[in-house]
């Protein structure tokens, strides 16, 4: 007869990604996304503005990570800056920020670690001080370094 009591609770791995990506108008780098068991870790890096002139006079601008699955987005994490001073005195380029929380990248609508490992996207949209928006979009090379 075997017994046992108490209960031994089962870890999930810990995995490390990076990620980054580049087109003519914007770079991100040194993203990363740590997932330890249901706590996950989204840093999403740096931006760089490639075209000096997608910042001038931009009064409002959009910040978004997402993950594309049978052509719906889900988004992971969204950054909104609205500069009420006219434009030109907040950088766009910069630090990205971070998110940390239970299943921020995973398990949600049924997205899975390989929805973000090959559809993961970036989307800056710009407006300027006359309305006009611009919107530029970059897939994101996510690889798993853990």
């Amino acid at each position: 007869m075997l017994v046992g009591c108490g209960t031994e609770e089962v870890k999930k791995e810990t995995a490390v990604y990076t990620f980054c990506g580049e087109n003519e108008y914007i770079i991100i780098s040194n993203g990363t996304a740590v997932l330890d068991g249901e706590q996950e870790t989204f840093s999403a890096g740096k931006l760089k503005l490639l075209e000096e002139n997608i910042s001038d006079d931009a009064v409002v601008w959009d910040e978004e990570f997402y993950i594309v699955r049978d052509g719906e987005e889900r988004t992971v994490m969204k950054n909104a800056v609205n500069d009420m001073a006219g434009g030109a005195s907040v950088s766009i380029s910069g630090d990205l920020g971070k998110i940390s929380g239970v299943n921020v990248i995973t398990e949600y609508k049924n997205y899975d670690i390989e929805d973000f490992e090959k559809n993961l996207f970036f989307r800056l949209t710009v407006t300027d001080s006359r309305g006009k928006e611009k919107v530029y979009e970059l897939k994101l090379d996510v690889e798993k370094v853990y």
